[in-house]
């Protein structure tokens, strides 16, 4: 996770694991991932996790942090997203007053492919690795950002354990 030197950092892209009792996120833990980002301490943006809706109102673990360098946030953030729409979670569930709400930055998504999707956009011209993310938005290529998704939802297909996921629209 180290900068080079001259890097200015903007940010951190987080990956969390629910500890929620949800009976299908306690089914398919290991494949339903939060991606989100930070300009702060991550673990001081999950510190009241339980009380939030966008963390499924249960307590929250780290799986993996990218430094982000020379790219916005927002960006990067609405990028993961949109890369990972398809398998975005379709789950309700009601917030601590009781109204129904559907977290969006949760997704259907093994690990290994979110890695994948980091290692892709950290592999262009002048890129340092370590996990620090250089992004062009404009650069990303369609055909690479499709066979994640393809990996993605075969993965999720053949196993056992998932075969009755449920993607968005």
């Amino acid at each position: 996770d180290a900068l080079e030197e001259g890097d200015l950092e903007s940010g951190t892209v987080y990956v969390l694991r629910s500890l929620s009792d949800h009976p299908y996120v306690a089914e398919h833990r290991e494949v339903i991932h939060k991606i989100g980002v930070t300009g702060g301490k991550v673990d001081v943006r999950i510190a009241n996790a339980e009380h939030d809706s966008t963390y499924l109102l249960a307590k929250v673990e780290v799986i993996a942090t990218y430094k982000l360098a020379g790219i916005k946030r927002s960006r990067m953030e609405k990028l993961f997203h949109r890369l990972f729409a398809p398998a975005r979670l379709n789950i309700t569930i009601n917030d601590r007053f009781g109204h129904p709400v559907q977290p969006e930055e949760w997704f259907l998504v093994p690990l290994f492919v979110i890695d994948e999707a980091v290692d892709s956009f950290a592999a262009y011209p002048s890129v340092q690795l370590h996990n620090t993310i250089y992004v062009v938005i404009t650069q990303y290529e369609p055909r690479k950002v499709h066979r994640l998704l393809m990996r993605s939802i075969e993965y999720l297909y053949f196993t056992d354990s998932v075969l009755n996921c449920q993607f968005h629209d």
